[in-house]
């Protein structure tokens, strides 16, 4: 800090002059302190870097009618923003008390600009009687450094040149004076803010010491003498004030909490330097500072929010690609089954498949086994269809969409404008792919949201009529479709249209489109808003030929208002296409819609087809489809939504307004309502378990146990696991001891999982789209664990019915004996327990169900014969159960080995159990109960023969040996763990009820579900 001269001449009236040199800085700037207000609640300058400043204040109050004398001549005055030269090296300015602030009597600011730094100073005069402030009573004098809220005596005060400023715990800002001369640099005078009176401002002649003001930490040092000229009287050094105990106690407690403060501070900034990178430790002058620290930290943090929010988008984009992983896993494994059945095809056709890694050579060996000297199309067409679709998918794929919106809807827009209601004035004009659909979206505006995604298509056009061209070419503007994609086909009016056949040859012809195509008409009302369409173009690529996507007619719909399709429930082709065909030329009501995909090699039959039609009526997609899958016999398949679709064609107002709120009303009526569904426990009277062995059985669901499953819609899918079947949590080790002893590992929730994934994969395969919705899955159920009354596949079945419910698949979709095999397929395929048919088809069916799984039946038709039973009049069967059973599957034993190895005694068993059931049949036809009761003793004596008493168990074999005893007859209804049994004496059932429940076991009266009786609410 550089040692100023100040030299100062106290003037007539209250106030003095300043004389200030610096050796360093010989140019000296005058200016007034008007440009520094607000610098802070003082107004002096802020202390920094860089630059040079002496800012001196003095204070006086100035009486109104006084004036300022001449000054002296032998003082040079500076005017404001006058420059002092090196020859003048003084500069001298007269510090008038006209009032430059209102409160503040402060005029002009010294600032010497140079490269020596920047310091504050203020420079005051003040009297021994305004020191002490006891001198006549008068109050103290106020300063200039803040603005107190109450008045304090000017006092006196000793500081170190090392130590800080510690005020009396108050909030403001305080400031040191020393005397302008200083004898001992060591000591000092502190001045704090106070409060003055106007009489004491308004002396005349002030009297007193001058003292510069500096900040605590700028303590003037050096031996050099400060002088004031004129002083009027000496300095007199007053004795330090004896400070009260109170003022030390409260000086030091505040001392201890700034320090405390300053340390914690520290020690977070301590912290902050090792977790910052290229932080050091130590943050004094050799290290890095704090502020340098507190620096990295702030940019340190920019870093992590900007690598927070790109690991949020890498996340999402690794969500999306497992997802298409899992898909491509399910793909791989179709492709593999399929690639098997090319294998055997290719046999029978003597082409023998090589297990090269040549992706090309397979294709090659396939053609050159075929005769030669015919052209390539006639070749493929000897090749197998597999053959075709394995040749077909080599290459990388590549789609193209188009929506044809180019036709003129000339009956909806003259009724809309004729319309004398004036609540569609507004839609006057307006096309009718643009016309307001369900959820408040534009009819157009769900399709393109549906393809608009360049991982499926790589170009999107839209066709369009000149009539309507302007208002799709404002809507492409508005919804980021390419205008350029935008083709106009010319016509102005329904007579000189084109036809859709024709306007979609036109796009491909003008855009040059060499690639697979999907034609969708852009001004079909859709009922679906949670439509996926990638599972259109992945069914599109599975099969070896054109799509069609066709929907099942509503109730109020008649077909010939539709193309309707004729669909192979097995390969998904469509065997026969009828364009609005008369009632009773077909029993179908599945309605093709303009939705199709067509193979790049297919498209030259557009120009072949409009060789033939000249008229552009004949032009229509339905004829066109007539010709390609009857006459020309081409493969064309068939995918399933399961939704509605309606506008196709000329429509009037009342068609628009009456689905409008058909699907609007349906939407309302989707909102997130609990799905329940309830599937029934089962007993076999008679020949199991020759249910997995080509055998015959008679089962009946009974209505004693079920197992519920409630679905809802949600945003994420959720299975919910059960309390008491799937624990996490439990009382103590033991209680997870005795609870898994008991129950085992597997509860329900596999159930709903391998459910829903077997669901997905069924759909997938044929060819059904389901909607982008998810659900919350729970299910209860009171059917005991592992005494063989069907539990699992109980909980598998209701699941399945809630699925189906949900995703609105109806029974031509899954018939029943197709919905038994599904559930079979789930349990033993993705969960690998032991099972047969006959549990899942009497919890399709329910009731008392007869079954033949003959042989013949099962390979021609790959389901069995079940035939639903008379319910009316069946005796009162009983039923018993072990409390603490062991697990069901163990029951079954090697018995299927020894099937499949055909060892006679199994062989023969199983025709017998066959044999049995067709004489339990006539018996429950005839009502002679005696006759089955004899049948069902028969039945579990075959059983024990074949599998042994050890296979059986103590446990099942002690509760047969207990009902005997009472003249019952009794058999297992499952696979062990329970019996089920005919007591035609009423009396003896009393008592043998009250034998099993003293041997411990769980007794009850079977009561029989018959689902055509049932009145109970809220169950599929």
């Amino acid at each position: 800090m550089f040692q100023p001269d100040i030299k100062c001449h106290v003037n007539e009236i209250s106030g003095f002059d300043i004389i200030i040199s610096h050796a360093q800085s010989p140019q000296l700037f005058v200016r007034s302190v008007d440009k520094y207000r607000g610098r802070d609640h003082c107004g002096c300058a802020a202390v920094g870097a860089g630059e040079g400043a002496l800012l001196v204040q003095h204070w006086a109050e100035m009486k109104s009618q006084q004036k300022s004398p001449e000054p002296d001549g032998s003082v040079t005055i500076s005017e404001e923003g006058s420059v002092a030269t090196a020859e003048d090296p003084a500069a001298i300015a007269t510090i008038q008390s006209a009032a430059t602030f209102s409160d503040q009597p402060i005029k002009y600011l010294f600032k010497t600009e140079g490269a020596g730094g920047q310091v504050t100073y203020r420079v005051i005069q003040v009297s021994d009687g305004q020191l002490e402030a006891q001198t006549d009573g008068a109050a103290a004098v106020s300063l200039v450094t803040g603005f107190p809220a109450t008045s304090q005596a000017v006092t006196q005060a000793v500081f170190s040149q090392s130590e800080a400023l510690e005020g009396d715990g108050s909030a403001e800002t305080q400031y040191t004076y020393y005397p302008a001369t200083i004898a001992d640099a060591t000591t000092g005078t502190m001045v704090t803010t106070v409060q003055a009176s106007d009489t004491l401002l308004g002396q005349t002649t002030p009297t007193g010491q001058v003292y510069v003001m500096m900040s605590p930490q700028e303590v003037l040092t050096g031996s050099n003498q400060r002088t004031i000229a004129p002083r009027t009287q000496p300095y007199i050094a007053k004795q330090e004030a004896p400070r009260a105990s109170r003022d030390d106690k409260r000086r030091a407690q505040h001392n201890e909490v700034e320090r405390r403060r300053r340390d914690k501070i520290n020690n977070w900034i301590v912290q902050l330097s090792k977790t910052i990178p290229d932080c050091n430790v130590d943050y004094t002058k050799t290290g890095q500072s704090k502020g340098g620290i507190l620096s990295k930290a702030c940019d340190y943090i920019k870093e992590l929010r900007q690598s927070n929010h790109k690991m949020g988008e890498d996340i999402g984009t690794l969500d999306r690609l497992r997802i298409d992983n899992q898909l491509l896993r399910q793909e791989v494994d179709d492709w593999k089954s399929k690639n098997q059945i090319l294998r055997n095809l290719l046999r029978q056709h003597g082409v023998v498949g090589s297990s090269s890694t040549d992706p090309h050579l397979f294709s090659r060996k396939c053609v050159s086994s075929l005769t030669l000297g015919e052209s390539s199309s006639q070749t493929f067409r000897h090749l197998p269809a597999q053959c075709l679709q394995s040749h077909r998918h080599s290459e990388t794929e590549v789609m193209i969409c188009i929506l044809l919106v180019a036709g003129h809807g000339t009956v909806l827009e003259t009724q809309i404008k004729n319309d004398d209601t004036g609540l569609y004035s507004h839609l006057a004009g307006v096309p009718k792919a643009l016309l307001p659909g369900t959820g408040g979206k534009k009819i157009l505006d769900f399709w393109w949201e549906n393809v608009n995604m360049r991982q499926l298509f790589t170009e999107v056009y839209l066709v369009t009529n000149a009539d309507k061209y302007k208002y799709y070419e404002r809507w492409a503007t508005a919804n980021d479709f390419p205008v350029e994609n935008v083709v106009n086909d010319g016509s102005t009016t329904l007579e000189d249209r084109l036809g859709a056949v024709a306007d979609l040859e036109l796009a491909i012809r003008s855009r040059k489109l060499q690639d697979d195509i999907m034609v969708i008409a852009g001004d079909m009302l859709c009922a679906d808003q949670n439509f996926d369409i990638a599972q259109v173009i992945r069914f599109f690529r599975s099969k070896p030929g054109e799509l069609i996507i066709y929907y099942e007619l509503e109730e109020s719909e008649k077909s010939s208002s539709r193309g309707i399709v004729e669909v192979c429930p097995d390969t998904h082709r469509i065997a026969r296409f009828s364009e609005k065909p008369q009632d009773g030329l077909t029993s179908s009501r599945l309605a093709s819609v303009v939705f199709y995909c067509i193979q790049r090699d297919t498209l030259s039959y557009l120009s072949d087809f409009l060789s033939l039609q000249p008229q552009a009526t004949d032009r229509s997609f339905g004829r066109f489809w007539e010709w390609l899958i009857n006459e020309k016999r081409l493969d064309v398949y068939g995918m399933k939504l399961p939704t509605g679709f309606q506008l196709i064609g000329q429509v009037g107002l009342s068609d628009y307004t009456k689905w409008l709120t058909h699907y609007s009303s349906k939407q309302q009526d989707n909102a997130p309502k609990p799905i329940t569904c309830r599937s029934y426990a089962r007993v076999g009277l008679m020949g199991n378990p020759s249910d997995g062995f080509n055998g015959k059985t008679i089962a009946m669901s009974i209505s004693n146990f079920w197992a519920e499953v409630t679905l809802v819609e949600s945003q994420t899918l959720v299975l919910v696991p059960h309390p008491l079947n799937d624990p996490t949590e439990f009382g103590s080790l033991q209680d997870l001891f005795c609870i898994s002893r008991k129950e085992g590992y597997l509860g329900g929730l596999r159930l709903l999982q391998a459910t829903c994934k077997k669901f997905y994969q069924f759909c997938s395969k044929q060819g059904i789209a389901l909607t982008k919705q998810n659900f919350t899955l729970k299910y209860d159920t009171n059917i005991p664990r592992q005494v063989g009354l069907a539990g699992s596949s109980a909980i598998v079945s209701a699941t399945l019915k809630c699925l189906m419910k949900f995703y609105n698949i109806t029974d031509n979709d899954l018939p029943k004996p197709v919905r038994a095999n599904f559930i079979l397929n789930v349990e033993t395929d993705e969960l690998f327990i032991t099972a047969g048919l006959q549990d899942r088809v009497v919890q399709v069916y329910e009731g008392l169900v007869y079954m033949d799984f003959s042989k013949k039946l099962m390979e021609e038709q790959g389901y069995g014969n079940y035939v639903a039973m008379d319910m009316s009049s069946l005796p009162l069967f009983w039923l018993a159960y072990l409390s603490d059973p062991s697990d069901s599957g163990r029951i079954h034993s090697n018995i299927r080995q020894r099937w499949l190895s055909s060892e006679p005694l199994v062989v023969e068993a199983m025709t017998n159990f066959a044999e049995l059931t067709d004489q339990a049949r006539t018996a429950l036809q005839h009502r002679d109960w005696s006759r089955l009761a004899q049948l069902m003793d028969q039945n579990f004596e075959l059983r024990r023969s074949v599998y042994t008493e050890d296979c059986l168990g103590p446990g099942n074999l002690k509760m047969v040996q207990l009902a005997r005893q009472f003249g019952s007859a009794v058999k297992l209804p499952g696979s062990g763990g329970a019996v089920v049994g005919l007591c035609l004496d009423q009396a003896r059932l009393v008592e043998m009820r009250q034998a099993f429940q003293e041997a411990g076991c769980v007794f009850c009266i079977i009561a029989p579900y018959n689902p055509s009786a049932s009145t109970a609410g809220g169950q599929c």
